[in-house]
């Protein structure tokens, strides 16, 4: 569209040449043609029009026309649908749009779209409208295929709950019909290739119906080789298609109310098995939507017939089925693929006693033992999502109420595509068989425990009822010979465990009786008090827990026992110095910690502080160009001045931020803190108010302190406001500033120090509410009342200055916030110099290039050069500023941003320098890091900066030539 507009003919345009084009409409026209994004343009009075290479593919066929024509003769069908949007952006406010339906013309013909765009207002540089620009995106496919989606998933709804394969084909054809407002929707199979035998039909209200068979050769010329190719055959208007004009065919659809057909055939393995027709009642014009939606119902309307034919011929199957499972001796079974039993022959429900309703779905499990069921569940549902075969053994409950142990066995049942349907399965008893298995199995267990060749001792107990109830006592029902070597206790066989140990057996039989009852092996120590003896002891419940018996398998570990006892007594004192150890790794810790998270909030801070300053650049130099046009009305005088005020509470608020990530460049020099401090009484009492008793005392410092005056009286101020704010009812603040030597406290090198403490009667915090104070934006204040940001400066500063900020407070004792800051070697005399004078500015007219990769700053920051009376060459990007600085153009100074992509500020200067010894040299940049290490020695100015700001600079820069 560039290339476009640079050949264009525009002598009748009303947009003229573009050489006479305003800078507004050619800013906006090179941001358009450099967007992927549908973008035009409609400027001046008759709405010349301009758009993208995006665009013109909403335009079709009016492109490439529409360059510089009327916006109203472009889009004349839907002028009276937007006009008034139209209006709306030359009257100065902007529209949204989303979907918005219109009847465009752009292929030749009339069709439906979707739009979803934005108009809004450009403005001149006196603020007039003069036209309007449009970001669009075309939505009509999304909705359309959408539209399509819906009618699928009302079609399959309503065809799920067809019986027959022929009322799955009328509920098509009426959907069909009605969505596309038809005046007949039919289906008919082919027969021969030559007739179409429609038995079902959907037909507007007043038409005859036309099921039965009809000839093809009746209904157009080649019709036939048409529909038996497989592709859809369209006619727009029978009165003028060649196929239908003038023949038999258009009287057959006269006779039927159709002006307008589309037949889909239906194909399978290369024969046309069946056709959908749809028969409009005046001319339409047919689009690829409703071909494919056409394509999609008769695949859909198939899929469901075929489906509920397969459904009968599966009922009738499954009714054989049943008839022989019921007459089975075994149980028999059957799910689905989801595992849903669906079938249960007679013998389940004769066996178990449950009903149909009990049985079905999962139910089958609540006739299964309890102690089996989450087995018999598990196995099943693994082997369900496997589609594989399994065998479960489990205990079914009896009709008469006893569980008898049978097996489950099943196989997949699939289909012929090999799909897995689910499964068939038989259930078969072998309780008996079980219970003599079992049986075994518990005398060969037994006799294998019992022997007496082993050293441990062992035993089994048996449960009886004891003085509170059952399970209340137990006796040693068997026991080896290695029992009393280990235990001590002689002829403990059939005796009660009460009985022999008296009231120490209450917490050996809760032991025991916990494993019989919960099935649960364990394995302990513990002390038998009757015959002073350490045991190590296993225990395990003997299946099943009828028998009410637990095994138990034990050695005398006394000697051990005692020799551990004697090493723990030994070990105390080490154990005692290992935790004071780890308590002070554990501080240690902590406090390293603390100092991370406050180091990654200081990398955070400054980084956030260093964006907005890039933000705040451009405006606060807006406002400042603004401000000194002539001929400001009042009401806008009044705006830039309420602008530039919040852009100077912004650049306060950065700078805390830089405070608090050390970020920000101090001027630190010797200052005489009493005298500062003094001299901020007042201000600081205005501050505060008159609720609140100000003291200061200053007598007890001597010293001078390093540090920026500027931040420092900032701090204090800060320090003072937060004081204020935690008496809402008034109180006392004291300012006190002493002289102190600092010897091994936390955080200081040892030496002299300047102490400036503010001390308040307020309410005080808790220890959350401490630890967290100097967090950045943390604040207990309400909305709109705080930033959370001066604490965190005082903080910044006092880290900058090499020195320390500490808080102490308690609640309802008031706080203590010190500011330790590092003494000066000088006296306080030789910190009375006088005030410096203010640098003249540059008045002699400058060529300068201003390099910055950021084109709102670039574009602000020369419009404030042009104001000053410099002349301005731009340069985005240090590569752009090498080509200029390596050409013959006259240059005076660069400046340059630091911060940019393929090279920094600081570097250009310095390849600069080498081409242009005598080039003068000026650095802007966000924030000056105090450790930065710069590739060439220059002035800098730091974002955000007014224009004063900047001729100073200049000034400043252009007095003096830095070397590398």
């Amino acid at each position: 569209m560039g290339a476009l507009m640079l050949s264009h003919d525009w002598s009748t345009s009303p947009l003229g040449e573009p050489g006479t084009w305003p800078s507004a409409l050619r800013s906006t026209v090179a941001l358009m043609l450099g967007s992927s994004i549908p973008m035009f343009v409609a400027w001046g009075d008759e709405l010349g029009f301009l758009y993208n290479d995006a665009y013109a593919v909403i335009l079709g066929n009016k492109h490439p026309k529409a360059l510089g024509a009327r916006f109203e003769d472009i889009w004349l069908e839907i002028w009276d649908d937007i006009h008034p949007l139209v209006d709306a952006a030359m009257q100065g406010r902007s529209t949204y749009s989303e979907n918005l339906p219109l009847i465009v013309n752009r292929k030749g013909y009339s069709e439906a779209g979707w739009f979803t765009f934005s108009y809004s207002p450009v403005r001149d540089d006196n603020g007039h409208v003069v036209g309007m620009f449009c970001c669009c995106t075309e939505t009509t496919s999304f909705l359309l295929s959408q539209l399509r989606s819906d009618f699928r998933l009302e079609l399959n709804e309503r065809m799920r709950d067809a019986v027959t394969s022929r009322d799955a084909i009328n509920v098509g054809c009426e959907l069909l019909g009605q969505k596309m407002d038809a005046a007949f929707c039919t289906f008919g199979e082919v027969e021969g290739g030559v007739v179409c035998n429609v038995q079902s039909a959907w037909m507007a209200p007043g038409l005859a119906s036309i099921i039965g068979r009809h000839r093809f050769e009746d209904y157009g010329v080649g019709r036939i080789a048409d529909l038996l190719s497989g592709n859809p055959v369209l006619i727009n208007d029978v009165r003028s298609d060649f196929r239908t004009r003038g023949t038999i065919a258009e009287q057959s659809y006269a006779a039927v109310g159709c002006r307008a057909t589309l037949d889909v055939p239906l194909v399978r393995d290369g024969q046309v098995l069946a056709l959908l027709s749809l028969g409009m009642p005046g001319a339409h014009q047919w689009s690829d939507e409703n071909v494919a939606l056409v394509k999609e119902t008769i695949e859909i309307m198939w899929q469901s017939a075929e489906r509920a034919r397969a459904e009968a011929k599966l009922s009738e199957s499954e009714e054989r089925f049943r008839t022989m499972a019921d007459s089975a001796p075994v149980i028999v079974w059957v799910t689905n693929e989801e595992g849903y039993c669906t079938y249960l022959n007679h013998a389940w429900y004769e066996f178990t006693g449950q009903t149909r309703e009990e049985a079905e779905g999962f139910g089958w499990l609540n006739a299964t033992h309890p102690d089996d069921q989450q087995m018999a569940n598990d196995i099943f549902l693994s082997a369900n999502a496997n589609c594989e075969p399994f065998r479960i053994e489990y205990r079914l409950r009896h009709a008469d109420g006893t569980y008898r142990w049978a097996i489950d066995a099943a196989a997949p049942r699939l289909g012929n595509d090999g799909q897995f349907l689910g499964y068939i399965g038989s259930v078969i008893d072998i309780d008996e068989r079980r219970k003599a298995e079992q049986r075994l199995i518990e005398s060969e267990a037994k006799y294998r425990m019992l022997f007496d060749s082993i050293d441990e001792g062992f035993c089994i107990i048996e449960f009886i009822e004891g003085p509170h109830g059952a399970l209340d006592d137990y006796i040693h029902a068997e026991l080896n010979a290695a029992y009393v070597a280990n235990a001590g206790i002689p002829d403990a066989k059939g005796k009660s465990v009460r009985n022999l140990i008296g009231d120490e057996a209450e917490e050996w039989i809760a032991i025991y009786r916990n494993v019989l009852l919960t099935g649960e092996p364990i394995r302990f120590e513990r002390e038998l008090v009757a015959t002073n003896r350490y045991l190590e002891l296993s225990a395990f419940r003997i299946e099943p827990p009828s028998k009410r018996q637990v095994a138990t398998l034990f050695k005398d570990v006394t000697a051990r026992k005692l020799a551990e006892n004697d090493l723990v007594k030994l070990n105390a004192d080490l154990a005692v110095r290992v935790e004071n150890a780890v308590a002070e790794r554990a501080t240690a810790l902590a406090h390293l910690h603390e100092a991370q998270k406050l180091e990654t909030l200081g990398h955070l801070t400054g980084g956030v502080a260093h964006d907005f300053n890039n933000l705040l650049t451009p405006i606060v130099g807006a406002f400042d160009i603004l401000s000194r046009r002539p001929g400001i009305d009042d009401r806008t005088r009044m705006l830039i001045d309420g602008g530039a005020q919040a852009s100077e509470k912004a650049r306060v608020l950065v700078q805390r931020l830089l405070a608090f990530s050390r970020r920000q460049a101090l001027e630190t020099k010797p200052v005489d803190i009493c005298r500062v401090v003094s001299g901020m009484t007042d201000l600081i009492a205005r501050s505060i108010g008159p609720q609140i008793m100000l003291r200061v005392d200053c007598a007890k410092c001597d010293l001078i302190a390093f540090v920026d005056p500027n931040q420092f009286e900032l701090a204090l101020l800060n320090l003072a406001v937060n004081a204020r704010d935690a008496m809402p009812d008034g109180g006392h603040i004291d300012i006190s500033v002493d002289s102190v030597e600092a010897k091994g406290k936390a955080g200081l090198p040892d030496g002299d120090y300047v102490c400036v403490q503010v001390k308040d009667t307020g309410a005080g915090m808790n220890e959350e509410t401490l630890r967290r104070a100097i967090e950045p934006f943390f604040t207990t204040k309400i909305l709109g009342q705080g930033t959370g940001l001066g604490l965190s400066s005082v903080h910044g500063l006092a880290a900058q200055s090499n020195g320390l900020f500490e808080l102490a407070s308690e609640l309802g004792k008031g706080t203590v916030a010190s500011l330790w800051l590092q003494a000066a070697t000088v006296t306080k005399e030789s910190t009375d110099a006088p005030a410096p004078t203010n640098i003249s500015t540059q008045l002699t007219p400058l060529k300068i290039l201003l390099v910055d990769d950021e084109m709102l700053v670039r574009m602000g920051t020369a419009h404030m050069l042009q104001d000053i009376g410099h002349l301005v060459i731009e340069a985005s990007s240090a590569r752009q500023a090498m080509q200029v600085i390596e050409s013959e153009a006259h240059i005076d100074l660069l400046l340059t941003d630091y911060a940019m992509p393929d090279m920094s500020g600081d570097e250009l200067a310095l390849a600069a320098r080498k081409i242009r010894p005598e080039l003068k040299l000026l650095l802007v940049t966000g924030y000056a890091s105090t450790d930065k290490e710069w590739a060439i020695d220059m002035p800098r100015l730091e974002k955000p900066f007014g224009q004063d700001d900047l001729a100073s600079a200049i000034s400043k820069a252009s007095a003096a030539l830095t070397t590398a």
